[in-house]
């Protein structure tokens, strides 16, 4: 199963759903992590420290692919696509 980790796009948000330690539980437990490259920038984590606990560095249109998707916001230009049988889209907030 995969776990999309989109870059957040609302203007002032620096958080990302997941951390390089977060990553590494859920590729030990089995599942592929897709960060969109750069998610982690704001929050000071590297594509290089996510592909290090197991992510695979994607596009936006990847990370919004899987099938389950988690982000801070949910934001008003959200598309999530879901995987082959549908998803699961997780975020925290609402629109900011």
């Amino acid at each position: 199963m995969k776990i999309g980790v989109p870059k957040e796009h609302v203007f002032g948000e620096c958080r990302v759903a997941s951390t390089p330690e977060v990553t590494k539980k859920l590729v030990s437990k089995g599942f592929t992590v897709l960060v969109e490259d750069g998610a982690g920038i704001g929050s000071h984590y590297s594509n290089a420290a996510f592909e290090e606990a197991g992510a695979t560095i994607v596009d936006r249109d990847a990370a919004f692919s899987a099938d389950i998707v988690v982000k801070v916001v949910a934001g008003y230009s959200t598309v999530f696509r879901g995987g082959e049988g549908g998803g699961l889209f997780l975020a925290t907030t609402g629109v900011g």
